[in-house]
């Protein structure tokens, strides 16, 4: 007796964002993607990107220990297996 194939349905999922293969930027484009970060900013649904400048807290800290370069490098080695 043959062991029936059992064939898996494939389901589908609409999105709302769907995946773009690849898009080919020119200044018209960059143009449309700007005013629609603009539309979604002034409609409160996104906010306006930020620029952070300096060192985070954690940064801040590490900065301040004045440590080695040699402390440092072997820390990336142990975090990386190298």
């Amino acid at each position: 007796m043959e062991a029936a194939v059992l064939e898996r349905k494939k389901s589908f999922r609409p999105t709302h964002y769907p995946i773009q293969e690849s898009e080919t930027l020119t200044y018209e484009i960059l143009q449309q993607h700007k005013r629609e970060q603009q539309r979604l900013i002034a409609a409160g649904i996104i906010e306006k990107p930020k620029i952070v400048w300096g060192f985070t807290p954690e940064e801040r800290a590490e900065f301040d220990k004045g440590r080695s370069l040699d402390e440092v490098l072997n820390d990336i080695a142990e975090k990386y297996d190298f």
